[in-house]
């Protein structure tokens, strides 16, 4: 099942415009590199599992966000957010 999911990825990716690849290109790279998107973020909050939580933990690391063991989810990402659109390469 899995390889046929991966072939109609392939399959989609083919498709896909050279704007919307390189566009789908940014967004991946901005989300692996301290700028994720909400949407990245809160699917990594849906997924639950302990490595997503590490990844949202340490993007928030990364981003010298103050948190604690008690902080939640829902508060990391708020901080991470706030983070990025603060931080010394944002513009306006």
């Amino acid at each position: 099942m899995q390889q046929k999911d991966d072939n109609n990825k392939d399959l989609i990716d083919n498709i896909k415009t050279p704007a919307e690849k390189k566009a789908e290109d940014i967004e991946f790279w901005r989300n692996e590199h301290g700028h994720p998107s909400y949407k990245f973020l809160q699917s990594l909050a849906d997924d639950g599992s302990p490595r997503a939580l590490e990844k949202i933990k340490s993007i928030a690391t990364d981003l010298n966000a103050n948190f604690d063991s008690n902080t939640s989810v829902e508060e990391l990402i708020r901080l991470i957010r706030s983070a990025t659109r603060s931080g010394p390469n944002t513009t306006t």
